[in-house]
């Protein structure tokens, strides 16, 4: 069994970004993520689900070709283009996902500035 880097340790934040940010905007798969993280590709694939970057770790991409590395593969000219229906499935799911994230930050920049309004009242009486 090979030993990562990074196994069993807690995930940073930046980390997490980096993940994200990997698999969804520059499009790696779970393996080359996990190269790059010194984590196994199963370790990144659970990871992404429960980030909820994605629904379901067993459909993370290129972690199929973990299951099946012993298959015969008959076409070696990539992976087909997703239909654009699916395609625009994704793009919504991943705007609703940054959407819910910016409001999720604006209700804790107003939190945070009505902590710091009450500090500052509190101090100057």
């Amino acid at each position: 069994m090979q030993q990562h880097k990074r196994a069993n340790r807690k995930w940073t934040i930046n980390e997490v970004l980096k993940l994200q940010r990997e698999y969804e905007l520059v499009g790696m798969d779970v393996n080359q993520i996990a190269e790059a993280h010194g984590r196994s590709a199963n370790a990144i694939a659970r990871r992404l689900e429960h980030e909820e970057i994605i629904d379901k770790w067993s459909d993370a991409k290129g972690y199929d070709i973990i299951l099946s590395c012993d298959d015969q593969v008959s076409d070696l000219s990539g992976p087909d283009e997703e239909e654009p229906s699916a395609l625009n499935e994704r793009i919504d799911a991943l705007i609703a996902r940054v959407s819910k994230m910016e409001q999720t930050v604006a209700e804790t920049n107003a939190s945070m500035a009505l902590m710091f309004m009450s500090k500052n009242r509190f101090a100057t009486r």
